[in-house]
């Protein structure tokens, strides 16, 4: 990501900040001067109050600049900060599905939130606390040269020298802060993976090992990171030697040059102050470009982001023929969707996860997709959602391409439930309208109702503001899968597409749910992948998944008698053989 368009947005904020900063800067280096113009009045025995009253203003020039200067600074900064993780998280929530798989999800989750931090360093503070040392370190050379130019000459050689040697320092910083947030990424990996399967961890008695593994991924993190202290330590003591060394000189030189008249008393004192207004933002200036150079580092992993495709390359086709738009949504009669030998290979696999998959689903009733594991059920779901686009056939929505169609309309035809339901952490009022913000409550109450939620939901303390944590917990399981379900019916979608819905439900919570998809199908089209073949035997189309290919479609009592792989699946389920009659 460019320096220029992340701080254009703020930049008279941001330009108004380092001003203020070098008013006050300014304000700083004229203070020695009236110092030795009071020294000289002093001695002169005259009035001091005038340079004394000019003091006061620009010490407290100098405090309220530099105060309200950071402080617009830091506004700027975090105004960076939120456009910046805006623009990463658009770019996150936009990509296409085969992009984001390749990232692990703690990096990408260390990218958006610490490393945008790290980034505001680089694009406002450092920036402005470089701008006004560079100033003041200038404004006091000149100034230094200005009273006496063999001084002048004698501090910049022996400052100069240890300035030269903290520029490499500088830029070892930044490799060691590149390979430090590297660390810090795998470690936000691994937490978060174990904070996402805690209670398998705890199962396992593997409390231990996994507690090795976070500490060893710290221990790389903690190494990187002593690494970067290790070299900005170096660049203060550095910069001390030669400050030390120069005022050593300055003073030995000075006060024999004031001795032999070739320098005024006043001159030298105005002189040994302008050195040590010198040291702070000489130190500061340095510690900046470090601190730049780190926040560079993070800004160029968030910038890596920029590389996932979005989504929206694909959203209106490939150059395949059809309508600008979705068809009509019809009179629930006719073909809804049809696949026609459609081929799919997840990247980076070789063998196909569809083989040239031909199935039609009618605009309304029940069809369910049974087979083994890894036959391409799920597969077949993402394709239709445009998660993944096939690598051959097609895929017609009452008779138009599907790659022709606006995404955001295709999808607002479907409704999509996973077996654990999805639910995010918020109230229930957040979930249920995700993605429909505009839903009145008494339409929510009316989709609570048809998923038999409505009492339930009504006996929480909070109703439908009662907080949830992750993953739904508050509810029992058989209420968050309602709860998604109704999630999506607050669409009103033309098609409803379940995976594993009643896969971790009890007798009575699946009975339920069945109870509510068979009257869905009553007006629509619902499809059911389930390996519990229970809730699948009175679909009006049950469509067996075989190695990518579809090998049967009937009902159940069709399948049972001709279908090899359907009923040895339903004699496995049943625990007793079905007789081919």
């Amino acid at each position: 990501m460019r320096l220029r368009s992340l701080t254009a947005a703020q930049g008279p904020l941001l330009s108004a900040g380092i001003l203020l900063s070098l008013v006050g800067t300014i304000a700083m280096l004229v203070q020695p001067l009236l110092v030795a113009a009071l020294i000289s009045t002093l001695v002169a025995g005259e009035s001091a109050a005038a340079e004394v009253i000019a003091l006061v203003v620009l010490f407290s020039a100098d405090v309220l600049c530099g105060a309200v200067g950071s402080y617009l600074v830091a506004r700027a900064g975090e105004n960076i900060v939120l456009d910046l993780r805006t623009a990463v998280m658009s770019r996150i929530l936009r990509a296409r599905i085969p992009a984001v798989s390749t990232w692990d999800r703690g990096d990408l989750f260390t990218r958006a939130s610490a490393d945008t931090s790290l980034a505001r360093v680089a694009l406002s503070s450092s920036v402005s606390q470089l701008a006004t040392s560079v100033l003041s370190v200038a404004g006091c050379l000149v100034m230094m040269f200005v009273l006496d130019a063999w001084l002048g000459l004698l501090t910049v050689a022996t400052i100069g020298v240890t300035s030269l040697a903290c520029v490499g320092l500088v830029r070892a910083i930044r490799t060691s802060a590149v390979e430090n947030r590297e660390h810090n990424s795998d470690f936000g990996s691994v937490i978060l993976s174990q904070l996402s399967n805690l209670e398998t961890v705890k199962a396992l008695r593997a409390e231990d090992a996994e507690l090795g593994r976070a500490t060893a991924e710290a221990s790389r993190a903690r190494g990187s990171g002593l690494k970067i202290a290790r070299i900005a330590a170096l660049l203060t003591p550095a910069m001390n030697v030669g400050t030390q060394l120069s005022l050593a000189l300055v003073i030995i030189v000075g006060a024999a040059r004031a001795g032999q008249g070739l320098m005024a008393l006043d001159a030298l004192v105005a002189f040994v102050l302008y050195l040590l207004y010198l040291v702070s933002p000489l130190v500061v200036a340095l510690m900046s470009v470090s601190q730049f150079q780190q926040g560079r580092a993070a800004l160029d992993r968030v910038g890596a982001l920029t590389g996932l495709e979005s989504e929206m390359t694909v959203a209106h086709g490939s150059g395949v023929p059809g309508r600008p738009g979705l068809p009509d949504r019809g009179s629930g009669a006719g073909e809804l969707v049809r696949f026609s030998d459609v081929r799919l290979t997840y990247p980076g696999r070789e063998e196909p996860a569809l083989r040239g998959v031909d199935l039609v689903l009618p605009a309304r009733g029940l069809s369910a997709i049974v087979g083994p594991s890894g036959a391409g059920k799920s597969t077949v779901f993402k394709v239709l959602e445009r998660f993944y686009e096939p690598d051959a056939g097609s895929v017609l929505w009452r008779g138009a391409d599907i790659r022709s169609m606006p995404l955001e309309e295709l999808r607002g035809r479907m409704g999509f439930v996973s077996q654990d339901g999805s639910l995010m952490r918020g109230s229930v009022w957040d979930n249920i309208t995700l993605g429909a913000s505009d839903a009145s409550r008494d339409a929510i109450w009316d989709v609570l109702r048809e998923v038999g939620l409505e009492e339930a939901v009504r006996s929480l303390p909070l109703g439908l503001d009662q907080p949830l944590g992750d993953d739904g917990a508050g509810l029992s399981g058989g209420q968050r899968q309602r709860l998604a379900l109704a999630r999506v019916l607050i669409h009103q979608p033309d098609l409803l597409l379940l995976d594993e819905a009643t896969a971790h439900l009890d007798s009575d919570s699946e009975a339920r749910i069945s109870s509510i998809i068979a009257t869905l199908a009553e007006s629509i089209q619902v499809v059911l992948i389930a390996h519990r073949l229970s809730s699948v035997v009175g679909a009006d189309q049950i469509i067996v998944l075989e190695d990518g290919l579809v090998t049967g479609s009937g009902r159940h009592g069709e399948l049972v008698q001709v279908h090899e792989t359907y009923r040895r699946l339903v004699s496995q389920q049943f625990e007793q053989p079905v007789a081919g009659h």
